[in-house]
């Protein structure tokens, strides 16, 4: 699209829609396997949470691709941030478990995609016999068991 005389947002923006809808694609079919485990549940909070963290995969690509000229480059530090990120959610998890951290703590390591499906999937699994449906997700109550 260089070539064509295109300028770079626009670049940017066919970057998005095309990748954004080869994840919607496996999210729609992971969100209908997902809602036959947990048949009580909302499928839309599946889907939900796996758009979102689709649009963090993507915005990781957005940030890698402005660090890294080429491509060897750039394969290679989204692999390694992506195994560092992996790693933050294994040490941090570990370390909840033991004592649970601030909600401070907590909102500031869901800036880490890895974590925020980590909480995201593990409220579905705490909900599992009721069901998870938007209206149980913005109680208060469970604000503060977060």
């Amino acid at each position: 699209m260089k070539a064509m005389g295109l300028s770079q947002w626009v670049h940017w923006i066919a970057f998005f829609i095309v990748n954004f809808t080869k994840l919607l694609f496996s999210v729609v079919i992971t969100s209908i396997l997902l809602h036959f485990v947990t048949l009580q549940s909302d499928a839309s909070v599946a889907f939900v949470l796996l758009v979102c963290y689709s649009f963090n995969v993507i915005y990781f690509a957005f940030a890698i691709s402005t660090f890294a000229h080429s491509g060897t480059v750039g394969t290679l530090l989204a692999a390694i941030g992506w195994l560092i990120m992996f790693f933050w959610f294994s040490f941090f998890h570990s370390f909840d478990i033991v004592s649970h951290f601030s909600f401070k703590v907590r909102m500031l390591n869901a800036l880490n995609p890895n974590i925020a499906l980590g909480f995201g999937l593990g409220l579905i699994s705490r909900y599992e016999t009721q069901g998870v449906h938007f209206v149980v997700l913005l109680r208060s109550i469970i604000m503060r068991q977060f």
